[in-house]
């Protein structure tokens, strides 16, 4: 009869024998990929590898203003295509738009890179981070809810959300003659927040009256737990991110984000089953009213979706809400800001807009925007389209190369995060004339002698996996603009000598807030 101590040990060289059957082989394929990566990587030029470490030391002690200048710097020094590696992930950053016309454009590389990852525990796998066949059968289904005839519905919110906005300048101006100083970025996000979610979920929240709703506050607080995930090698490990007060500052926030999502979706389904798709429901803890005359929501085209001819559960509903919310509020908030800035520091472009707007709209302020008035602003959609050359909301795209490729002659191996600067891209001399200079008549395609290369304009992305509410976001734009320019003058306050500093995190920013002044517009 075999002893306690021959039983145990019989036990653990089985339970290691086990382990060396599950463990031992992928390990193996790990080492091999990990070799061909250096292998492969020798044949790229970059700035030193320190061991371990890689690249990470050269981001040491840095402001992060200051790393949109480093990678400026080190694509001057070693060209179109140079390495990074910080700890174990090698990246390859790509400035050269024929390599990355192949990049975006190929179906094989559609995977987003490492960084995306971090977004899961809000966006769980939403159209944005989502891969394979289930981003493609999404992708598909949500594609019709960005139709202009689902576009001219959301124009009647832009334009009652920018009304509160001229409301909220209003009082936040004061008058001429003591005119306060006005942070346009943050008073556009709040209303572009509003838009997002009454477009999203039939709700509005009311951000740009009750800004320090507990709704606003998480948006606040995810938005800035990304950043840091992001750009902080302390928060990129998982096992030492979860013991910080960051992870429970994000949990706090994504129970209030995810619940609020869920709250609208189970009443808005019961709605439908029930058939009274003009029921009003009001909420008090956020006030949310619902409104008694409910337009089309991308929510209800959601619920009326089928995939496999199964309807969405609420998790894929929520997924996708939430997905529209994050992509959608922040990114048109920066273009904004950005937009006001070039025109108030160029005062002959100001004037052109307001031209436009008066002779589109007539004179009187009250009238109110439409979608084919808004199709009418030709000028305006040029400054727009200047300011993102500029100034790209999103400033670095990633992918992740899962299988070795090939690219233009240069072999790509596995496991390679491939990273595109449409900042960096918008700013080279080669691809356009005077780059920091703001010049929308670049863009025309009747009276600008510039012939532009598709692949180096790239603020909404391209290819398979570009941006699916970029007509979204620039009727927004549009709208906001126009009643904004038809009651005020503005006028940038800030040294116009040199271009603000940018910080490129999730979304680009500046060093600090841009300041306007308000006058009241006589048309």
């Amino acid at each position: 009869m075999l002893s306690l101590a021959s039983l145990l040990f019989t036990g653990i060289c089985l339970l290691l024998a086990l382990l060396s059957c599950f463990c031992w082989s992928p390990l193996l394929r790990w080492l091999r990929a990990r070799r061909r990566l250096e292998e492969l990587a020798a044949c790229y030029p970059g700035p030193k590898l320190w061991p371990l470490l890689g690249n990470a030391p050269i981001f040491f002690g840095l402001e992060p203003a200051d790393v949109c200048q480093l990678i400026a710097d080190l694509a001057a020094e070693h060209g179109d295509t140079f390495y990074l590696r910080l700890g174990t992930t090698f990246s390859l950053l790509m400035f050269d738009p024929r390599d990355v016309e192949v990049v975006l454009g190929n179906t094989q590389l559609l995977d987003k890179a490492i960084e995306y990852n971090f977004l899961m525990r809000w966006l769980n796998e939403g159209l944005l981070v989502s891969r394979g066949r289930k981003w493609h059968k999404r992708r598909k289904i949500i594609t019709p809810a960005f139709h202009f005839r689902i576009l001219e519905q959301f124009v009647e919110i832009f334009e009652r959300q920018s009304r509160q906005l001229i409301k909220s300048l209003h009082e936040a101006r004061g008058s001429d003659e003591q005119q306060q100083l006005i942070e346009l970025g943050h008073a556009s996000h709040l209303c572009t927040l509003d838009i997002i979610c009454e477009t999203a979920m039939g709700v509005s929240i009311n951000a740009q009256t009750n800004v320090d709703s507990e709704y606003v506050r998480a948006v606040k607080t995810i938005s800035m737990v990304l950043h840091k995930r992001m750009f902080n090698i302390f928060y990129r490990f998982e096992l030492t991110y979860r013991l910080t007060p960051l992870a429970q500052a994000e949990k706090r926030a994504l129970n209030v984000l995810h619940n609020f999502t869920e709250k609208i979706i189970v009443q808005r389904r019961e709605e439908l089953m029930r058939g009274t798709a003009t029921a009003a429901t009001k909420q008090s803890e956020e006030d949310v009213a619902v409104g008694a005359k409910r337009k089309m929501a991308f929510l209800d085209i959601l619920l009326q979706s089928h995939i496999d001819d199964k309807p969405l559960t609420n998790l894929d509903i929520r997924e996708e809400v939430d997905t529209f919310m994050f992509e959608g509020h922040d990114t048109t908030s920066s273009a904004l800001m950005f937009f006001f800035y070039n025109i108030a520091t160029h005062p002959e472009c100001q004037r052109k807009c307001v031209e436009e707007i008066v002779s589109v709209l007539g004179r009187n302020k009250e009238t109110p925007v439409t979608y084919e008035l808004l199709n009418k602003l030709h000028y305006i959609d040029l400054c727009i389209k200047e300011t993102l050359r500029m100034y790209p909301s999103v400033p670095l795209l990633g992918r992740k190369v899962l299988e070795e490729c090939e690219i233009n002659g240069k072999i790509i191996p596995a496991g390679t995060n491939i990273g595109i600067s449409p900042l960096y891209l918008g700013r080279r001399e080669e691809l356009f004339s005077e780059p920091n200079s703001f010049k929308p008549e670049r863009f025309d395609v009747v009276t600008s002698a510039e012939k532009l290369n598709p692949y180096a304009y790239i603020p909404f992305s391209a290819g398979p996996r570009n941006c699916i509410g970029q007509k979204f976001a620039v009727l927004e734009i549009k709208a906001i603009v126009a009643n904004v320019l038809r009651h005020f003058e503005i006028d940038f306050v800030g040294d116009t000598s040199e271009p603000p500093v940018l910080i490129a995190e999730l979304i680009l920013r500046t060093k600090d807030p841009l300041m306007f002044k308000l006058k009241e517009r006589s048309l």
